[in-house]
């Protein structure tokens, strides 16, 4: 309980899969809105990355709508989301949207050379189980 407190998530919800189905859930959730609507921006930049901007807005709160607007920053290269930041509806109109959640990942290393042994807990070089 002490380590939630001020989260939004525990810490075996990070990372990329997870946010990647996280992603994919919000987007069933949005389909749903009769007015959300969707645009996509070429060439935004996120450290020394070149990414594709997908910008969510829902306009109208419906029940089990999470965000107001959304930005899933893709990196071009990796096809990977780096960056996601999701927005609250405005406290009153013309108020500035506050962020709600934001997570970006950087200098990811994807493909490094794991194998199928190093994720193996009976690997002897890890020492896991006594004999």
């Amino acid at each position: 309980m002490l380590a939630m407190r001020g989260q939004r998530y525990p810490m075996t919800e990070i990372g990329i899969e997870n946010l990647i189905v996280k992603l994919i859930e919000r987007g069933q959730q949005a389909k749903q809105c009769p007015d959300v609507a969707c645009e996509f921006r070429k060439n935004a930049r996120i450290k020394d990355r070149t990414c594709t901007v997908l910008h969510v807005t829902q306009p109208t709160r419906t029940p089990g709508a999470e965000f107001h607007q959304a930005q899933i920053f893709i990196d071009d290269e990796l096809n990977l989301p780096i960056r996601y930041v999701a927005y609250d509806w405005p406290k009153r109109p013309g108020a500035p949207l506050e962020v709600i959640e934001e997570y970006t990942y950087l200098d990811l290393n994807v493909n490094v050379g794991l194998s199928n042994a190093d994720f193996d807990q009976h690997n002897s070089a890890y020492n896991f189980h006594s004999k």
